[in-house]
């Protein structure tokens, strides 16, 4: 095929790619009250809330006029987006102008490494149209990108390094000059770019010429602009480092880090396995080229440090730390799969047409199998819902809810602490410590990706967040926080914790505001059917759970509380005589009387009876138990009767006895209670 050809087939790929990409960001878009809203993935939507807060004035910031916390680690990405918020431009689609810029940025990093392929693998054009294809449909990298992360342009900053590299000459300065101004601004992308800068400045000084002056230009480079943002960072936030690198970088046993890093690695072996051997026999083969060597060194160092770091928190979806290299690393190893082929048969035409053809499939092997499994069926798989959507949607809705039902100054304590902040506006505490100075800087015995740290005394006793969305790890075990917060249930669905002296604060007319059990059992299975699910099993097994948390505060004494449970799970499963019988009986008989729950009684007790056949004894005792607590004696001593034959046929004497005893009442025009 000719070069003419190849290029055309290169338009069609980049052109499914951006297809496919602009088929991706709809799909994680969410559909609410009639309106379509894009949202890019949680940490990313904290970007978005930093950014939305330095283009409305209030500076850099994760609380506007709050204390000045750097929980970001991307300053080149957020400036960007604070770029974006300049436009006029609804919060429900400002995400979409940023997913369509790294949608073009995908199709930019796709051209250029096309033309580095050619570069630096000369002898065969379809070795860069392999690399073109294994991109196309490798999954994390463009699935990290098109979610709003910082992924694809720490991409597009390697891929021009290495192409940089392939071209410098030493006796052109300007060269050296254009080489250390892209190095210098990926550091502004990532603060942990560096690991990255130290193999680029490894791979130049191996090069021969004047090793000193290079040595000097990148080494003062990487000081100078390091340095210039450490000076920033202290004078603006009191602080030379970012937040996030006290959070995730320090506090918990580095052996355990570096354990859970190795074992995520092992794990994930098996996808890379097959990249990682042709890319090493690509490097073999052009071991004498920097700029190859520059591209598995990248791919080295990226793998190394995700160990290091002890791997992402989103397992199932790959490493943001890893995603970056995945075009190089398809590059080498479609250039290693080609050099394979020609070992094999070094007899055949470079281009013939069944080679070719291995090669392409080779390369889309190559570009699938890099992928770990869930993040591949999110990126390929039109009917898999994309990362975290559910989340995002969920999220969304409780934002909405908290910007029409919360004063302004509500603080909001969060887990998720992007999507319900940024879109509700409100002050958040971070309860996981991303934007928290205190949390971040714990020394803890644990590690979890991300998510090591959390301080509950000083969010409870300290913070004192007005709402609380989610309480985890055992928060709600807390006697301090049972006694501070009230769990808070509403017409909305929504159920969350509140603060008891702020419960003014929420303005919502059918909020509902109770006490949190302090029962573990009752507490813990409460709180799982606290939402609202619209699937016919989650309702039964809701309902099962509520009448199983009744009886657990009846056994407690609590009856309030019970006939509230009872109610929870009438509401999920209306037809269930069982659980409505008990119900009548308990409001018929409390001990203090009541017209309302009198009238409930009744009606759910003739419900029951109606529905039953034969006859149940047992129901027609309630139902006439009921009609006395409302004031109808003639029709409690008639069902009574009723009752009585019943039970006596069915040889349960002790029952009879009882129900006896209570047609005596009725007779006299007594009602029934329990002592």
């Amino acid at each position: 095929m000719t070069p003419r050809a190849t290029l055309a087939f290169l338009v069609i790929v980049v052109g499914v790619y951006l297809a496919w990409g602009g088929h991706y960001v709809q799909r994680t878009s969410i559909f609410d009250e009639g309106e379509r809203v894009y949202v890019l993935w949680d940490d990313a939507m904290i970007s978005m809330h930093y950014a939305r807060n330095l283009s409305q004035g209030e500076g850099l910031v994760f609380n506007a006029g709050g204390e000045p916390v750097q929980g970001i680690t991307n300053p080149a990405l957020t400036l960007m987006m604070a770029a974006v918020h300049l436009l006029p431009v609804s919060l429900q689609t400002i995400s979409l102008v940023v997913q369509l810029a790294h949608l073009a940025l995908l199709a930019t990093i796709l051209l250029l490494l096309y033309q580095l392929a050619r570069r630096l693998f000369p002898e065969s054009h379809w070795i860069a149209v392999g690399t073109a294809l294994a991109t196309v449909v490798s999954a994390p990298h463009a699935v990290w990108t098109l979610q709003g992360t910082e992924v694809g342009w720490v991409s597009l900053w390697l891929v021009n390094l290495v192409a940089l590299l392939a071209r410098q000459r030493s006796d052109q300065p300007q060269s050296s000059a254009l080489l250390l101004a892209v190095l210098g601004a990926g550091l502004l992308i990532r603060w942990d770019s560096a690991a990255f800068y130290g193999v680029f400045l490894l791979v130049w000084l191996s090069q021969t010429g004047d090793r000193g002056r290079r040595l000097l230009l990148g080494g003062g480079v990487l000081a100078g602009v390091l340095g210039s943002m450490m000076l920033l960072s202290w004078l603006y936030y009191g602080d030379p480092l970012p937040n996030t690198y006290y959070l995730k970088a320090t506090g918990s046993p580095r052996h355990l880090v570096l354990g859970l890093g190795f074992e995520r690695f092992v794990d994930r072996l098996p996808h890379l396995l097959a990249p990682l051997l042709a890319a090493t026999f690509a490097l073999y083969a052009r071991r004498t080229s920097s700029a190859v060597v520059l591209a598995a060194g990248f791919c080295g160092m990226a793998l190394l440090y995700n160990i290091w770091v002890g791997d992402d928190w989103a397992i199932g979806f790959g490493s943001r730390f890893v995603a970056p290299i995945y075009p190089l690393l398809l590059m080498l190893a479609v250039a290693g799969c080609w050099q394979g082929l020609r070992r094999v048969f070094p007899v055949l035409h470079r281009d013939s047409g069944w080679v070719t053809a291995i090669l392409l499939v080779a390369s889309l092997v190559l570009g699938i199998s890099a992928s770990d499994d869930q993040i591949r069926r999110d990126w390929i798989d039109p009917t898999q819902p994309p990362m975290y959507w559910d989340y995002n949607q969920t999220n969304y809705r409780l934002a909405r809810y908290l910007a029409r039902n919360t004063e302004p100054s509500t603080s909001i304590g969060v887990n998720w602490a992007g999507v319900p902040i940024y879109f509700s506006g409100r002050p958040a505490v971070d309860l996981l410590g991303k934007s928290d100075r205190w949390i971040a800087k714990l020394e803890v015995p644990r590690f979890i990706p991300g998510h090591s740290k959390w301080d509950w005394e000083y969010v409870v006793n300290v913070r004192k967040p007005d709402i609380i969305l989610v309480a985890p790890r055992r928060l709600s075990d807390r006697e301090d926080f049972l006694e501070a917060y009230r769990f808070v249930t509403n017409a909305s669905g929504f159920r969350f914790f509140i603060r008891e002296e702020s419960q003014g604060k929420l303005t919502d007319p059918s909020a509902k505001f109770f006490e949190i059990p302090a029962d573990r059992r009752i507490r813990r299975l409460a709180l799982q059917l606290h939402q609202e699910v619209d699937d016919p099993e989650w309702r039964a097994f809701a309902s099962r759970g509520w009448a199983q948390i009744a009886k657990l505060y009846e056994r407690n004494g609590d009856m309030d509380a019970a006939i509230d449970a009872m109610r929870s799970a009438l509401r999920l499963r209306p037809d269930w005589p069982v659980v409505e019988n008990k119900l009548a009986w308990v409001l018929a008989t409390r001990a203090a009387p009541d017209i309302a729950y009198a009238a409930e009684a009744v009606r759910l007790a003739e419900r029951v009876v109606a529905a039953t056949q034969p006859p149940n004894g047992s129901y027609l005792d309630t139902l006439a138990t009921a009609y006395a607590a409302a004031g109808r004696f003639d029709d409690a001593q008639r069902t009574a009767e009723q009752a009585l034959t019943l039970v006596r046929r069915t040889l349960k004497p002790e029952f009879a006895d009882d129900v006896e005893a209570r047609l005596v009442l009725f007779r006299a025009k007594r009602v029934y209670r329990e002592p």
